[in-house]
Order: structure tokens, then sequence, then C-alpha cells
């Protein structure tokens, strides 16, 4: 194997944090293999949008419940999945498929649904090595079970029950998601991580930290949820913009006199801040879930902002150290208070990250 295409549709941070993943642990395998990111999104108008309608579904009531029943029909029916198709995607496959062509790569990999279905729809044409690596824990939308992909990696039993619903034939390994390596911090490594960051931005060492992230496109809907704790808890915060730099530049604006508000943008250094955090808020974006238990932190979680979040409530609520809040910011103050006193207990899921994932597809 030679060349490797991991082709991308992406929407914040999340398909872009595990498409690097496979990549890595691909290379890491070996290192003469050429491994490209692509993100087909940029082959049309219409799909160009895609990031956008993200970041309308966060903060508006009407546009989620709008995006929340197209995935609903797309999923009850193969003609609302084939409507959806026409007007969203049939207008990347023609480029895709000449990129395909050009590219020529010996295996090519999806994390993305829509991109999925795209690729799927390219096999039918032209012949390539084809394996989908689900993002998602437990909401599935029917696009993921292709019987055109060699092997579809999925996270959870669920997962997997839902894939098969939409298409038995399928071909499915199970406990597997695209995740980065996450090495065990040591309790030495974790005190000179948060004295360093704490020395850098006037924090005190000893105060409590809590880090707020919306998984990305969703952190200015969260934020905006939470203004009234932000502005009137004492605790120091941490607040993750992710790749949005009009919200970090706000936020930096709002709280620039504010020396226990820090605000950070799209950052390798995240679960350098995770560690150093005694509780996280985050919403429920899956490789920030799967990070978070990783690292073996507290944290509470609000609502899902888009329907195949959903499933990941019923995930959350596995973990001891984890609370569900949903729409409930009233409570939150009085939970974080419960949270900071509660012990951590030592708990990890048995998902396989994507180092497993790329010893497995490099034997295809």
């Amino acid at each position: 194997m030679k060349k490797v295409l991991i082709v991308i549709g992406d929407a914040g941070a999340g398909h872009l944090s595990c498409a690097n993943a496979t990549r890595n642990a691909i290379k890491k395998l070996d290192s003469t293999i050429s491994v490209e990111i692509i993100d087909i999104f940029q082959f049309s108008k219409m799909s160009r949008l895609y990031n956008f309608v993200q970041y309308l579904v966060s903060g508006s009531k009407l546009i989620e419940f709008l995006f929340n029943t197209s995935f609903t029909l797309i999923n009850k029916s193969k003609f609302c999945s084939e409507l959806a198709y026409f007007f969203a995607l049939s207008p990347i496959v023609k480029p895709t498929l000449k990129y395909l062509r050009e590219y020529n790569p010996d295996l090519v990999i999806s994390n993305n649904a829509l991109t999925t279905e795209v690729l799927s729809r390219c096999k039918k044409e032209f012949q390539f090595k084809y394996v989908i690596t689900v993002p998602d824990l437990v909401t599935m939308v029917r696009w993921w079970a292709s019987s055109e992909a060699d092997l579809i990696f999925s996270p959870t039993e669920k997962a997997t029950e839902e894939l098969l619903s939409f298409n038995p034939n399928c071909n499915i390994l199970t406990g597997y998601y695209p995740l980065r390596d996450i090495k065990e911090f040591s309790e030495e490594e974790i005190h000179d991580f948060r004295k360093i960051f704490c020395k850098e931005h006037d924090f005190e060492f000893e105060r409590d930290i809590i880090l707020i992230t919306g998984c990305g496109v969703s952190t200015a809907g969260l934020v905006r949820r939470l203004k009234s704790f932000i502005l009137n808890t004492n605790y120091q915060l941490i607040i993750l913009t992710g790749k949005d730099t009009k919200l970090k530049r706000r936020l930096e604006k709002r709280f620039q006199r504010n020396k226990r508000v820090y605000i950070s943008g799209y950052t390798n250094e995240i679960l350098k801040l995770f560690v150093i955090s005694d509780l996280i808020i985050s919403k429920t974006g899956p490789a920030t879930v799967l990070e978070i238990e990783k690292v073996n932190k507290k944290a509470i979680f609000t609502e899902p902002p888009v329907i195949q979040e959903f499933g990941n409530v019923e995930y959350i609520k596995d973990n001891p150290n984890f609370s569900y809040i949903g729409s409930n910011y009233e409570k939150l103050p009085e939970l974080v208070e419960r949270m900071l006193v509660k012990d951590t207990i030592k708990y990890q899921s048995e998902i396989k990250d994507a180092n497993s994932i790329a010893n497995i597809i490099l034997k295809l």
C-alpha cells in the first residue's frame, strides 16, 4: 500500500481531528505510505454552506428542528434519502470522482456520513478499497451503512445494531473509534502543566479551574447559554472556541480585564488543558466525550446540538464521572459545586482507538 486518501466534510474540528488521528496512526506503522486528507465539501457551493448550517443549528431552535427533522426523514425513508442526496450531495460526486481517478489511492477512508454517501456512489463507477470510520457513538444515519465499503468501524454495540437495521449486509467491526492515541498523564506531569499554565495566564494554582467547550461549532451557543454562570461565578475559567476565530476575538475583548477567564482557540494542547482542569463543562461531541473519558476527568454535559448526538447521552450516563444537565442551565451552579467535591472514579471504556484501526486497514 502506497497511497491512502482520507475524505472529510469538515464541520468544526471533530472530523479533522479524527482524520489526523487516523493519518498519524497509519504513518506510525509505515512512514513510507502517503496519507492525504481532502475536504470534498469544498467541491461545490452547496456543500460549502454545511459548516455555516452547523453554526445556525447551534444558535436557532427553528433551524435545529428543521435539521433534526431532515435527519429523521433520511433514516425513515429511502425516498427522502435520495431527495437529500440529490439536492445536497449530487453536485460533489463528479468532482470527487475526478479527484479519485487522478489521485488513484490504494485505500479511501471516510469519517463523515455525507462524504460516505458520495464515496459509495463513486465506487459504483471507479473501484477502490474503501473503509468507513464512524465518529458518532450511538445514533446513526443510514448513509453509514454502505454495502460498497470493504469494512465499517463502529464504536458501540448500539451503533452496530442501528447500522444493521439499515443494511444487514454491510461488513462491520464493533468497538473502534478514530480517536488519537491518548497517553495517561502522571500526577507529577499534571502538577507541572498546571503550574506552568497558571504562571503564564495569571491563574491561582490552588483555585478551581473549570474548562468550557462546545466541541467546535457549538461553542458560541454554549457560551451564550452559560452567560449568567460565566459572569457571576468566582471560578477560574478556560473557554475553548475551536476554529471560531470571530468568537475568540469577541470573547477576548469582552474578558480582556478579567484575569479569571482565559480564551483559547483551536489548540493541539487540548489534552493538557483537560488534565489541569478540575471540571469540564461540554457539549456532547463524541470525540470530546471520549477524550475526557480517556484522561479520566469529571465533566458536566449539556443538551446535544444535533440529533446525531442524542445517543451520546446514553453513553455519557454509563460513566460515573459524568453528569448530564441537558437544557437545565439554571441548575448548573449547584451541580458544579457537587461535582467539584466528588471523588474521581477510575473508569475507561473498551473502545479501541485509531492505532487499532490502522493495524487492521493496512492488512486489507
